[in-house]
């Protein structure tokens, strides 16, 4: 069987900036510059972050299962460790930001990168973003001469790139100013946190509850169901990004049997592990 290709970060262009890339979709998808190793038509676990931003048309992209309608106008982050694939029918016209991990954490505040996690990662705000000002201002700074000065670029797209962040989480707070009360918010970090730390060791809600030193009710309101959310989306990405056996997934993800794992991913999926493994490679 084979498995989805996991892409580091390769720089293909001229720019001289460690872990930093832009590109214009007309340089990248076209035929002769396609990758030999992938295809990017195809699901590719990425081990870097995106912005695609389009300014014109509408395109599918397929981010973690989900197929997504992005719209002149329209942004998408896509974080590492995340899966997805362009749309082979559709003509992409806009750019494509790559940054990795260590760039962004070394140019842009901890903080800020752990709310734009927060809200952009998971549901229920990990659809495009209509931002065409902010992506336009975004893409005329990184067409500016002026962050080509050896000297100063890093400062120039870091300061670019939090600019861009903190107006976009702005956008969409205040679009939905109920999800982003500050000590809801803070709560769900926290829970967050304790997720990425304890997934594999508990799924109950009760245990996290006691952690946070809230009632189950209440960690129910701010976050229902993220445990099985989390717990779905990583079992769906062993599924398609690695060849190991549905028994070895079961226990990589913390379940005692098999058939306990495969009894919970049918419950929420409505499908086996095996029949969605098979739906997609």
């Amino acid at each position: 069987m084979q498995s989805i290709p996991k892409i580091d970060f390769l720089k293909k262009s001229s720019q001289q900036i460690e872990g930093f890339e832009w590109v214009d979709f007309g340089d990248l998808l076209q035929q002769a510059s396609l990758p030999k190793d992938h295809s990017p038509f195809q699901f590719h676990r990425l081990q870097f972050n995106i912005i695609l931003m389009i300014v014109e048309g509408e395109v599918d992209h397929k981010v973690d299962m989900e197929t997504h309608r992005v719209k002149a106008g329209d942004c998408l982050l896509i974080f590492s460790n995340q899966i997805h694939a362009f749309d082979p029918q559709s003509l992409y016209k806009g750019g494509l930001i790559l940054a990795t991990d260590a760039f962004l954490q070394q140019h842009i505040s901890p903080a800020l990168m752990r709310y734009i996690h927060h809200h952009h990662r998971f549901p229920p705000n990990k659809k495009p973003i209509h931002a065409p000002k902010l992506c336009g201002n975004l893409l005329s700074a990184l067409r500016n001469d002026q962050w080509k000065n050896p000297l100063l670029q890093k400062e120039y797209i870091g300061a670019s790139l939090t600019l861009f962040y903190t107006q976009l989480l702005n956008l969409t707070s205040e679009s939905n100013a109920n999800d982003h009360l500050k000590g809801e918010y803070k709560l769900f970090n926290q829970f967050y946190h304790l997720i990425q730390k304890y997934s594999t060791q508990s799924r109950d809600a009760n245990w996290y509850a006691a952690q946070l030193g809230i009632t189950y009710k209440h960690l129910n309101v701010i976050c229902k169901e993220f445990i099985d959310q989390y717990i779905m989306l990583e079992a769906k990405r062993y599924l398609l990004s690695s060849q190991s056996s549905i028994k070895e997934i079961s226990y990589q993800l913390g379940f005692d049997e098999p058939t306990n794992f495969q009894k919970y991913f049918k419950r929420h999926s409505k499908l086996t592990p095996r029949s969605f493994r098979e739906q997609y490679i």
